[in-house]
């Protein structure tokens, strides 16, 4: 080959290495700056050790974007978790929010920094999104959680009693992670009544002797307990009503347990 085809070569492959630099630059460009705009720059995020945190942002499209996937940056992946990962379809449409929400479970003390990218569905481009700084401070304050037992019942015996803690707050997390814990204070003489579960939101139990049930609530916010919370349930004879078969009156009685 002589020496001008080699320069012909070479010229031709500069020319095609020119036009693939080309091409590839602006997907670089679209990759940094992306179609989302979020409602704030960056999330921070202090919390104890013990504490899961559970955080929203809003973020609104410049684009309508079908599939799209987030997903934690390598630096946050044993820190947090994104429970809405997937998004079917984003409109362009002024004003349409949508929210990412966001579980931050970090235990080990220090700083972290990371960020929530995105990208389409099966795509190679990864677009950057939020940064996030999440500081996890042995001293960092925490407030214990609120227990609800719910309102004071009375029904009958037999009947099928349901108590309610969905009332239970956490200031400083998600009330999604409290921890439940009912017992019985006190209850009639003699009564085996037991409850469901007793790590349950809304357990059950079956009052078999009349007279007052008290239970107790105690929630635990992975941290600390909350103050006990009491509910009452009173439990009484059902009544067997007959109408007798010359007109008269409803006439009703206590159903009484025989020995």
């Amino acid at each position: 080959m002589k020496m001008g085809e080699n320069n012909i070569s070479l010229k031709s492959n500069l020319s095609l290495f020119c036009l693939i630099s080309l091409l590839i630059v602006p997907l670089s460009i679209q990759a940094a700056t992306g179609s989302l705009v979020w409602s704030s720059e960056k999330i921070e995020i202090t919390k104890k050790p013990c504490q899961v945190i559970e955080s929203g942002v809003d973020f609104t499209s410049k684009a309508n974007l079908r599939k799209i996937v987030f997903e934690t940056s390598t630096d946050l992946r044993t820190s947090m978790a994104i429970v809405n990962s997937f998004f079917h379809a984003i409109t362009r449409k002024a004003h349409t929010p949508y929210t990412l929400d966001l579980i931050i479970f970090e235990q080990r003390a220090g700083f972290y920094q990371g960020r929530v990218d995105y990208k389409q569905w099966r795509g190679k481009n990864i677009y950057e999104g939020l940064e996030i700084d999440i500081n996890v401070d042995p001293n960092a304050p925490n407030q214990p959680p609120t227990a609800d037992a719910g309102t004071d019942q009375t029904l009958f015996i037999g009947s099928t009693v349901q108590l309610d803690g969905s009332g239970s707050e956490d200031q400083d997390g998600s009330v999604r992670f409290l921890l439940y814990n009912w017992s019985f204070v006190s209850m009639p003489e003699d009564s085996e009544a037991e409850l469901s579960d007793p790590t349950a939101v809304n357990p059950t139990f079956t009052p078999d002797k009349p007279g007052i049930y008290e239970i107790q609530l105690i929630v635990n916010d992975n941290c600390v307990d909350s103050e006990p919370a009491m509910v009452i349930v009173e439990a009484e004879y059902g009544l067997m009503c007959v109408k007798s078969l010359n007109g008269e009156p409803w006439e009703c009685m206590p159903i009484i347990e025989t020995p």
